[in-house]
């Protein structure tokens, strides 16, 4: 007889016999055991033992963040059902990550994988640097805008001493008055999700937080106090990262946009204007100013980052030279004030610069506003020249060994005027060479008696604080060159070039 409809007859039983029939049983026990495990309540899952076991797990590094501190498992877990799904009301800003080819198989044939994110709290709050403070995070991080907190959860202490942090995220803290107008931040840990206000937008890349209340258009400052600082804190993400200013100011922000679209592929997220809550699992509050225009004392790691910076800025205004030909006629960029600070015999003084060899370019305040056209006209030239002031940042659009030629008006101004223009050159890859007037240079001996402590004793006027120096000799003060004293310096800077 044969056996049909795929049952055994009772012809195969006699020809199998009793062991074989015996074994066809333990089998099928063997498939019935397989099939009931995948359809065990989740309840036996145990985190402790999911996580510790070998088998059943995949380890995915998440991007921007080591393995050691934050890693994704794919554990297998019973589907959701339709009201858990309406439950989950958070969303996130950016396209779910396509599934590896390792993967694919693997969720084709179980539907219920999904990924449980294990993380590790971590916060460093730096307050030591009289310049800034800097906190960095990492785990399950929620800006509450409306309140301007920060909050951190963590079951375990992230400091032994305090759960609670305040920062102010811009990095002139040594000025009072200027961080009088910066909106304070709270940073709160809090041991129980529950006691945090839900996640309204989930974001899967690390966050800057910073505060732009003095982005005020002035080259030196936006670039000291925020454009590098802001450089050295998004730059190594590669444009991954989300930008989160407090204290908005729109049309700085516009007019950097160059720069800031560069450094992140992402709008900014302006908190000023957010009600919702943003979830990120790494922050950094706060940026760092480790000196003017980003320079550093003796930091040879630091001049590497200033080089890459001027790279960087290459990059994103598209400007044409990177370095000054060699045996080219050297071109002279002069910077013109009217009100302060100006040179009187302007003319003469061109003139003199024509005639040591130089080609030269002229550019007034108006002109030196026109960003980024400033930018280029300076990238065409290969040496800048004015007086103390903020006009000089425009080194930054220098090619590499160019020079920064920097008159220092009279009144014991040298210490300042190196501190701010004359040390950060040699991070950016270029010379420097300076000119100091005497008194008889000075438009202040039209204003002061001689024996005026304005004249006679400087110091002294040092002694009363910045301001009284500020007006003394930065407002009041234009100078009249002496062209005969200053052709030695102009020659001096013009032999740099080899030019014949």
């Amino acid at each position: 007889m044969k056996g049909g409809g795929g049952l055994l007859g009772i012809y195969d039983i006699k020809k199998f016999g009793c062991g074989a029939m015996v074994k066809c049983l333990l089998f099928s026990v063997v498939i019935l055991s397989v099939l009931n495990s995948a359809v065990l309540p989740s309840s036996i899952f145990q985190s402790k033992w999911t996580i510790n076991q070998p088998l059943g797990i995949e380890e995915k590094p998440n991007s921007g963040v080591s393995n050691s501190d934050h890693t994704k498992l794919a554990l297998r877990l019973p589907a959701k059902t339709k009201s858990q799904n309406e439950d989950e009301t958070a969303t996130t800003e950016s396209d779910e990550k396509q599934a590896s080819p390792s993967n694919e198989k693997m969720q084709e044939s179980s539907p219920t994988i999904t990924e449980v994110i294990v993380k590790k709290s971590k916060l460093i709050y730096n307050s030591a640097n009289p310049r800034y403070n800097v906190c960095s995070i990492e785990g399950d991080i929620r800006i509450i805008p409306d309140a301007s907190t920060i909050f951190v959860v963590s079951s375990t202490p992230l400091d032994p001493n305090t759960t609670t942090w305040k920062i102010k995220p811009y990095p002139r803290k040594w000025e009072l008055g200027t961080m009088e107008g910066i909106t304070e931040m709270t940073i709160q840990q809090l041991t129980d999700a529950n006691q945090a206000r839900s996640c309204d937008v989930n974001h899967d890349l690390p966050a800057v937080v910073f505060s732009t209340f003095w982005f005020t258009g002035n080259l030196f400052h936006d670039h000291t106090d925020l454009i590098y600082p802001l450089f050295l804190a998004a730059h190594r993400y590669n444009g991954e990262v989300k930008l989160v200013v407090e204290d908005y100011v729109s049309k700085s922000l516009e007019k950097y946009r160059p720069y800031l679209t560069r450094l992140s592929h992402y709008p900014i997220i302006n908190l000023d204007n957010e009600t919702r809550v943003h979830c990120f699992s790494s922050a950094q509050v706060g940026i760092e100013n480790l000196g003017p225009l980003g320079y550093k004392f003796q930091n040879p790691q630091n001049d590497q980052a200033m080089q890459k910076f001027t790279g960087f800025i290459r990059k994103s205004l598209s400007l044409e030279r990177s370095e000054v030909e060699k045996g080219k006629k050297p071109r002279l960029l002069v910077l013109l004030r009217k009100n302060t600070r100006s040179i009187i015999n302007e003319d003469d003084v061109i003139n003199l610069a024509k005639d040591v060899g130089f080609e030269v370019v002229t550019a007034d305040e108006e002109t030196t506003k026109d960003f980024p056209r400033i930018a280029h006209i300076v990238n065409s030239c290969d040496v800048l020249m004015g007086i103390h002031g903020a006009g000089l940042a425009n080194m930054l659009y220098l090619p590499t060994n160019g020079t920064v030629l920097q008159i220092i008006p009279f009144g014991n101004l040298k210490w300042v005027g190196r501190f701010d223009y004359g040390d950060p050159p040699s991070g950016f890859g270029l010379k420097y060479v300076e000119y100091e007037i005497t008194l008889d240079e000075s438009t202040l001996t039209e204003q002061y008696p001689r024996d005026h402590p304005v004249l006679r004793d400087p110091q002294s006027i040092h002694n009363k604080g910045f301001h009284e120096v500020y007006v003394a000799y930065l407002w009041k003060q234009s100078v009249k060159l002496n062209v005969d004293r200053f052709r030695g310096t102009l020659e001096e800077t013009f032999q740099l070039y080899q030019y014949k």
